[in-house]
């Protein structure tokens, strides 16, 4: 089989175009003298990007960063997690400036910071509640508490005022505390204890009973309920017993003439 001058030719010539293609390859690597081989230098990138980036055809746009950061609609994440345990080293951190509202988080009082001015004054305006009950005359009537609840009464109260009459106002919750537990002749470990029960007042509003209940005041005790049980056995006479008092202490009449809101135990 014999190849004709044309088609002779076309295979020459593609493989011409071969040689030549394999040239152009190999031609940045070897130096024109055949002396030393040169080494490949890549386009520098680094000293002149644009200008280099511009030779290859890309046109290069400079976009600002975003202030906002990298993922959009994310909430900033704040340092002082509320979900914290009780101690005096994170209590320390409390001694800033309470009284000004740009800095309160969105949660409840934690032990990271003290109470405000304003969650202050509540508190001992809570505490004034509790220890006074409004006659119906209009006046006042003072509660007698027992001796380890009128001590915690007190022991919150003398904190807050410390607190309240420090100057500049409304700073050191940890001294304020620590005044009130020397008041008491107690030491630094009752003043904790002292914060938990501010902390507790101002966040739930329950103030500190002793170990057998909120207050632990008996209504017997009250002298309104006192006398009218007395009033009532001189009318019962000499026959009168313990079932008589029952049964005049489960008239609801009784109970909304003398506000009692809760059973009583006898």
């Amino acid at each position: 089989m014999t190849i004709s001058n044309k088609k002779r030719q076309q295979l020459q010539a593609l493989e011409k175009a071969r040689a030549n293609k394999k040239r152009i390859k190999t031609a940045h690597f070897d130096n024109e003298d055949n002396n030393n081989k040169s080494v490949f230098k890549p386009l520098d990138l680094y000293n002149d990007s644009e200008t280099s980036l511009c030779r290859l055809g890309v046109d290069v746009v400079y976009i600002a960063p975003d202030p906002c950061g990298s993922k959009l609609d994310h909430p900033p994440a704040y340092p002082n997690s509320p979900n914290s345990f009780d101690s005096d080293s994170s209590d320390s951190e409390g001694d800033s400036d309470s009284g000004s509202s740009s800095g309160e988080l969105p949660w409840e009082l934690s032990y990271y910071c003290p109470p405000t001015v304003a969650q202050a004054q509540t508190a001992l305006a809570t505490l004034d509640s509790a220890r006074w009950t409004q006659l119906p005359s209009g006046g006042y009537k003072y509660k007698d508490l027992d001796r380890i609840t009128a001590e915690r009464y007190t022991a919150i109260q003398a904190c807050l005022n410390q607190f309240l009459g420090a100057e500049p106002k409304g700073k050191k919750f940890i001294q304020a505390s620590k005044d009130a537990a020397r008041m008491h002749n107690r030491r630094d470990t009752y003043a904790q204890t002292i914060r938990k029960w501010t902390r507790w007042l101002i966040n739930y509003g329950d103030l500190p009973g002793n170990i057998q209940g909120w207050w632990n005041i008996s209504t017997l005790e009250d002298e309104d309920v006192s006398s009218a049980i007395r009033l009532h056995l001189q009318k019962a006479g000499k026959l009168a017993g313990a079932q008589d008092v029952v049964d005049f202490l489960s008239d609801p009449e009784v109970w909304k003439t003398l506000d009692i809101k809760k059973k009583i135990s006898l």
